[in-house]
């Protein structure tokens, strides 16, 4: 029998969604998802399930509620697992309510995961406690939308007087008409304003009601979140967000569905990433039929990927380890993949694959490899067979952004989504010569390739552009 799932993924940062969340998420046969929703979450779907977008956008095209509920009924009758996505919680001014009370009226079974709110998860992220001992001993929540624009409905009397903190939700347009309501009434408090909260580009200017729209807001765009009341002043000590060390550095990294290491490391560090899965690697196992590992003296694995494809190949074609020649990897990071399946590499190289070209005596070489970047692998003495392996097929992504501060680029074919999708930054960092000279031949400028063909080399450049950054900011 038909479910639908109501599922609250929390605010912006896709690291907030709860476990059941994402496990319904991969279990979903439909997906009907909201506008104010990290697309990256959509990544865990199953090929098979269908992805429907019913988002509301304040002042643009939106769906319908009654067209919601249309869709519920309908897909209840197709699918057995509907799971109807909604950015923070479903039941804090997300309409969950409605949706729930709809689906009990139609007989349908549903079911409520909640989610972080923004209220909660946008303060903390700014810094600013929702409720603080001797401060504010409690919390309100409004919207400061309504369909009526009623406003001036607002209990203003009340609260321009309580110590309690007073969050107002969907509140850029409602702004200046809340700061008159509480200045008419004396009530000169502390103020804070949180742009796209938790998110990629997330903004935070306080002050107090006199002075707050005299300051520079043009970077404070919807949604925007009002905070109101003394724990404001708590920001300097506890804004954790912003003292990262990565922290305010926005980066563009279009990565293989397969490559989530990097990502993960630059966010820890508080880094802004936009890593969407720009390519999907697939195997050529064809390539290999006519391959007999005992013809060869050596096989070079030039990178993890192809140490993962060709243990793979190994073990679908029932490949016996002990008629492997002798392996040469091109530095460190691909020994220690090796050793997962516990082998042990015969050579090393110094993290480029011309390392081993010295290296290695004239002999008969076998070289598995990408589809990309065939000629940099050529020159070897000896006998070599270069088999394609496995290409990387591109993926349409959604960049949510057109300006970053670094753009990281590990391949050739990485510069070509930066040019497709017109994305710019300030800064520009390559994994390699090859992809430096691309960046270089397609004209961009501030670039620098990393001191190593690694992950780690590459967080050390970002680290730079940061400190270059900062630099800048002081002059």
């Amino acid at each position: 029998m038909a479910k639908v799932y109501l599922v609250g993924v929390g605010c912006g940062d896709p690291g907030l969604v709860s476990l059941r969340a994402q496990a319904l998420i991969e279990q979903a046969d439909c997906v009907l998802y909201d506008h104010l929703l990290d697309e990256r979450l959509l990544d865990a779907c199953s090929c098979s399930c269908r992805k429907i977008y019913v988002g509301k956008k304040g002042h643009g095209l939106s769906t319908s509620q009654q067209t919601i509920h249309e869709w519920l009924e309908q897909l209840a009758q197709e699918y057995s697992c509907i799971v109807r996505l909604k950015g923070g919680d479903p039941y804090v001014f997300g309409r969950g309510g409605e949706e729930g009370e709809f689906l009990y009226e139609k007989g349908i079974p549903f079911e409520v995961v909640p989610g972080i709110s923004s209220c909660i998860a946008g303060l903390s992220y700014a810094g600013i406690p929702i409720t603080y001992r001797g401060l504010s001993r409690g919390f309100r929540v409004y919207t400061a939308y309504t369909k009526e624009k009623k406003r001036n409905d607002l209990p203003f009397d009340e609260l321009a007087n309580t110590n309690d903190t007073v969050v107002f939700l969907m509140g850029r347009s409602s702004l200046p008409e809340i700061v008159h309501e509480y200045l008419k009434r004396g009530s000169d408090r502390s103020i804070a304003l949180i742009s796209n909260a938790t998110c990629f580009d997330q903004r935070v200017v306080s002050g107090r009601m006199s002075t707050i729209l005299t300051q520079d807001l043009e970077s404070i765009t919807a949604p925007l979140l009002i905070v109101v009341g003394e724990v404001v002043q708590k920001r300097q000590a506890l804004d954790w967000f912003s003292r990262q060390e990565l922290s305010g550095l926005s980066i563009f990294y279009p990565r293989l569905s397969s490559r989530h290491e990097l990502a993960s490391t630059l966010q820890e560090l508080g880094a802004q990433v936009d890593a969407p899965i720009a390519f999907e690697q697939c195997p050529h196992f064809e390539n290999m039929q006519d391959i007999d590992l005992v013809d060869y003296d050596w096989i070079v694995l030039t990178s993890p990927s192809a140490i993962r494809f060709f243990m793979e190949w190994m073990a679908c074609e029932k490949v016996d380890v002990r008629t492997l020649p002798k392996l040469a990897l091109v530095g460190e990071k691909s020994a220690q993949v090796l050793q997962e399946y516990g082998l042990y590499a015969d050579c090393i190289g110094e993290g480029n694959v011309d390392s081993l070209k010295k290296r290695l005596p004239a002999s008969k070489i076998l070289i598995p490899h990408s589809a990309s970047n065939l000629e940099g692998v050529k020159g070897f003495r000896g006998q070599e067979k270069i088999v394609v392996l496995y290409s990387n097929k591109k993926k349409p992504i959604q960049p949510r952004a057109s300006l970053y501060d670094v753009a990281i680029c590990t391949s050739k074919a990485a510069v070509d989504v930066l040019e497709t999708h017109k994305i710019n930054a300030r800064y520009y960092i390559a994994i390699g010569p090859q992809s430096e000279k691309a960046l270089l031949a397609r004209g961009y400028s501030n670039v620098s390739c990393a001191k190593e063909a690694s992950y780690e080399s590459i967080v050390e450049a970002v680290k730079g552009v940061k400190r270059k950054k900062c630099i800048e900011e002081e002059d």
